[in-house]
């Protein structure tokens, strides 16, 4: 079953979000430490309901339907945050990629070079 203690992490995780308490969230689409109180409830009342021998299956179905839908919910807002990361990493990362391509870096290594012999034999 779910650890306690990994709902506690990310409950921290996501109460330390907007210390300084702005009105409104800053990504609306990001889990809330509200719902992680309520997914946590919900993984509470799933195991008193597996562990009693006659378990409300009503009560069971719900309780997974709004553990999956929130695991749904996590799962979307961090392949966001990871295709930001990957986005800014290849963005910081292409102008290397073109210069090893293009095998270009002699020719930049030429340009600084005369620009220094020329600025070196100025008349000073």
């Amino acid at each position: 079953m779910f650890p306690d203690g990994h709902l506690a992490d990310l409950e921290g995780e996501f109460a330390a979000i907007g210390h300084n308490n702005p009105p409104e969230p800053i990504d609306s689409g990001a889990p809330t430490a509200h719902d992680i109180l309520l997914v946590r409830e919900d993984v509470r009342t799933l195991k008193e309901q597996l562990s009693n021998p006659t378990p409300n299956l009503s009560v069971v179905e719900h309780k997974k339907h709004s553990i999956l839908s929130f695991g749904l919910k996590l799962a979307g807002w961090l392949a966001e945050r990871f295709t930001k990361f990957t986005d800014a990493a290849l963005v910081t990362l292409a102008p290397v990629v073109v210069v090893k391509a293009t095998n270009i870096m002699p020719l930049i290594e030429g340009a600084i070079s005369a620009v220094t012999r020329y600025l070196l034999h100025l008349p000073h």
